[in-house]
């Protein structure tokens, strides 16, 4: 597989990981991320430096570098998804931790 190739698979998973995360499937957002990770650890290790190994054409390299622009845009999208949701998790286990501490409290005081 090309790097090219691989920048193109990981641009469909990056799109993937946007729809995903609209319809808050987090498992499908997970297993996609996992893939185009994966694909960036490939690449990275053919490409040391991000230095371009094996040669493009002008219109490949343009190619790859809109791919690539794509997927740093589907990365914020999924980001601004993502991270409301976050916030809600983490306030929720918050409100079950303090509940908690005071359940203990009150009953180690019992």
């Amino acid at each position: 597989m090309s790097t090219l190739d691989d920048v193109v698979e990981m641009a469909r998973l990056s799109s993937r990981m946007v729809e995903a995360a609209r319809a808050h499937d987090w498992e499908s957002l997970l297993a996609n991320e996992h893939g185009l990770a994966r694909l960036r650890d490939s690449l990275m290790a053919r490409e040391p430096g991000g230095r371009q190994i094996e040669p493009l054409t002008p219109a490949e390299r343009q190619r790859k570098a809109t791919l690539l622009e794509q997927i740093r845009c589907d990365c914020q999208l999924v980001r601004e998804e993502v991270e409301p949701f976050q916030e809600s998790v983490r306030r929720w286990l918050a409100v079950g931790a303090a509940g908690r501490s005071l359940r203990q409290a009150y009953h180690a005081g019992a």
